[in-house]
């Protein structure tokens, strides 16, 4: 049958039909072998949810819930999942209601593992093993809580797995997009939970910039995965591309300055509590609701758009997400 096939669709191989016909009978995606994740499928292949984790018993923030009203009003997933530790400590928030009534919103508890090493990891650590864990299970969008999503990330659904990995740097997982048999899915939570249990294991900042040690020594130019762009410093903002926690970012985001330089990426770290934002912001929180509608900052515009719809400055109603037909990008954002 593979031979005949074989036959029919020159330019295909008898081992890449073979690949085609055991996908065919799973229904699924099932095999990557002979996957193109530089082109992509002709169509989505990843599910269309979108996963967030939330870990210890921090109540929801509103930076938070502007992240999780950014990622629905962008992308309108078929489901958006809370994977949380302590649910209740969400749900009892100030700041729920501002998420609640998300149309597909599941929550749904997560346990956290034990370490097999002395050393003490915070939750900002641990979320990306299960980020990892989360993927594997069911596949979709991984947005970290921190993350402002600005695109609907379609375009990375059409490949076995995206993820951004910057040159010489460290392996980012503020944002991945996977299908739950990517192989470098499986390699990477392997390598994580090895790192994780070694006795007297890595100090955790060490964790994802040394997971070379546990991935093939040449994983970042195997075709296992698409890369998502990274902006860098100096350099023209792309577009679909992902800008991380830096100086140049808390200066776009927090700084006196308000224009549209923020639009044309994928997805920005939002830096929370990072010394670049404390220094930016002189030691305040990044956003409260009183000063939203008068802020004249790109976070401002990105923290209205999620909440009202719209970057116009002034804009004090805040909207449910399902009125929220058409997102509006004033021309002058930030002039009354």
């Amino acid at each position: 049958m593979c031979y005949a096939l074989n036959r029919r669709l020159p330019g295909f191989s008898g081992d890449s039909v073979r690949v085609f016909l055991v996908n065919l009978r799973a229904g699924d995606m099932v095999n990557f072998t002979f996957a193109d994740n530089v082109k992509g499928y002709s169509s989505p292949v990843v599910p269309d949810i979108v996963h967030f984790v939330f870990l210890g018993n921090r109540p929801l923030t509103l930076v938070d819930a502007i992240s999780i009203r950014a990622a629905w009003l962008q992308k309108r997933p078929r489901r958006l999942v809370l994977h949380c530790q302590n649910c209740s400590a969400l749900s009892l928030s100030f700041h729920w209601a501002l998420v609640e009534r998300i149309p597909g919103l599941d929550i749904r508890h997560i346990e956290v593992p034990e370490a097999d090493s002395s050393v003490r990891y915070t939750d900002a650590e641990l979320t990306p093993l299960l980020a990892l864990t989360v993927l594997l299970a069911e596949g979709g969008i991984y947005v970290d809580r921190d993350t402002y999503l600005m695109s609907n990330a379609d375009v990375y659904r059409r490949f076995e797995m995206s993820l951004a990995l910057p040159q010489h740097g460290q392996v980012r997982t503020e944002l991945i997009v996977a299908h739950r048999n990517a192989r470098l899915l499986r390699l990477l939570l392997n390598g994580y939970r090895r790192l994780f249990s070694q006795p007297g294991g890595p100090q955790p900042t060490e964790l994802f910039s040394r997971m070379d040690k546990v991935l093939p020594a040449n994983f970042s130019s195997m075709s296992l995965f698409h890369h998502i762009p990274v902006t860098v410093k100096d350099a023209i903002t792309r577009g679909n591309s992902i800008e991380f926690s830096s100086p140049e970012t808390a200066r776009m985001l927090y700084a006196a300055t308000c224009d549209d330089s923020w639009r044309h990426l994928a997805a920005v770290s939002l830096m929370t509590g990072s010394a670049e934002q404390m220094t930016e912001t002189r030691g305040e929180p990044p956003v409260n609701l009183a000063a939203i509608a008068l802020s004249r900052t790109n976070l401002g515009q990105m923290a209205r758009l999620a909440l009202s719809g719209t970057t116009a400055v002034g804009e004090t109603r805040i909207g449910h997400v399902s009125d929220i037909s058409v997102l509006q990008y004033a021309e002058d954002p930030c002039k009354f």
